[in-house]
């Protein structure tokens, strides 16, 4: 499953009406990324945010050439509330480099709980492996966060490969699966085409297959949509071509002209 900055498969918006994933939550993904912004942008995997740092929302993504978590960087963007209740937006930085043309299992286990030697906050757990070579080790840091609640938004759209409401942060590359299901569940990476989350805490897997029928969906309320920044083409079918409409121009000034009614 490709998806392209400006192709008309820039991100796919996946409806979750009847099911919300919990503040502890997983989120796993088979990827290969082929380039990054030349700015400060990040790479999206998954998000469910409109990239709007004083509302709610998460995102999952890698760091781009000008960041300031230097570039290829799997990171977790969330932002809600803090310990005392007051608005806060972080960045969660793994410092696992993801490489470019290379296909890679990640996944981040984001939780809300304070680990034992924290008094407050939260933090999440990632994982990464090169999936290029059978040999590659899983590689995994727990990572601590202050934000404690309120970043699950039910007004914001499951998106892969982008966010809610915005092109900004697009993916490029392409995706085998991706996966988010509730709770603090341990991924199994050393099977990546197989999820490891039991099917009744996932609350939305997306694969190429899936994809082909889920926006194909009769019922509106749960179709999957393809979306892109491509301005339509709404040229009629039967205007003039360039040459003609040229042609046009030049009949109009004549006939607008003094020299086309008196002649000499």
């Amino acid at each position: 499953m490709s998806l392209r900055p400006g192709s008309e498969h820039e991100k796919l918006t996946v409806p979750t009406p009847e099911r919300l994933e919990t503040e502890q939550f997983v989120i796993e993904a088979v990827i290969r990324l082929d380039s990054l912004f030349p700015n400060a942008s990040v790479r999206t995997i998954a998000s469910r945010w409109d990239n709007n740092k004083v509302g709610k929302g998460w995102s999952f993504g890698v760091t781009s050439e000008k960041s300031a978590y230097q570039p290829r960087n799997l990171i977790v963007q969330l932002s809600g509330d803090d310990f005392q209740g007051s608005h806060n937006y972080e960045v969660v930085a793994s410092n696992l480099r993801i490489p470019l043309d290379t296909p890679y299992y990640v996944a981040a286990v984001v939780s809300n709980r304070p680990a034992a030697d924290q008094p407050y906050g939260g933090s999440v757990t990632f994982y990464s492996r090169d999936l290029s070579r059978s040999d590659a080790p899983v590689e995994t840091v727990t990572v601590r966060h202050e934000v404690v609640g309120n970043y699950i938004n039910p007004d914001r759209q499951l998106c892969i490969g982008g966010r809610d409401l915005n092109f900004s942060s697009g993916w490029d590359g392409s995706f085998v699966r991706v996966t988010l299901a509730s709770g603090s569940m341990s991924p199994k990476p050393g099977m990546p085409w197989k999820t490891g989350q039991p099917a009744a805490k996932i609350i939305a897997e997306v694969t190429a297959e899936l994809a082909t029928e889920m926006t194909a969906a009769s019922d509106s309320k749960m179709a999957w949509k393809w979306e892109t920044s491509r301005k339509a083409d709404v040229t009629p079918a039967n205007a003039p071509t360039p040459r003609l409409a040229a042609l046009i121009d030049l009949c109009h000034a004549l006939m607008n002209s003094n020299e086309f009614f008196y002649l000499h």
